[in-house]
């Protein structure tokens, strides 16, 4: 359900089912669109500290 909500929903849709701490958890399992898991990933280093898999950095540079 994560994947979806997170694919599709809306803001207010993450903010009513995505629990933050459970998807640092569910982290290393799940495959996201590259803007998406980007967007989680930055948000995890900047406002928890935390570096996080950024599948997506190298296919990314390399098509830039």
């Amino acid at each position: 359900m994560y994947e979806l909500v997170l694919q599709e929903g809306t803001g207010n849709h993450v903010r009513r089912y995505i629990d933050v701490d459970e998807l640092l958890e569910l982290w290393n399992d799940m495959f996201l669109p590259a803007k998406v898991e980007l967007a989680w990933a930055d948000y995890f280093e900047r406002v928890r500290g935390i570096k996080v898999r950024r599948r997506w950095d190298s296919a990314i540079s390399k098509s830039a």
